[in-house]
């Protein structure tokens, strides 16, 4: 069983955070997995974000934090990486 959201008053702890890098780790990863399967089809920002199971806005910038191409350039049709 997992632990709840701390509440504004707790602080959070570092296992708390760590659930969450494992978790965003996972997602992202789906992403790049999802990616790299459909290298011939066009892909786009929504997309991907379902995938991650992340709304549109939180997706690009959870991406952009990750310092890996921007999602743009990953989506277009000639896939440059």
């Amino acid at each position: 069983m997992s632990s709840p959201p701390p509440s504004p008053e707790q602080p959070v702890s570092g296992q708390f955070c760590g659930q969450f890098r494992a978790e965003y780790a996972r997602r992202m990863n789906a992403v790049l997995d999802h990616i790299n399967r459909h290298l011939d089809t066009p892909l786009d920002l929504a997309q991907l974000a379902d995938v991650a199971h992340f709304s549109r806005f939180h997706f690009h910038r959870v991406f952009a934090a990750w310092k890996r191409p921007p999602c743009g350039w990953l989506c277009a049709p000639t896939k440059r990486y």
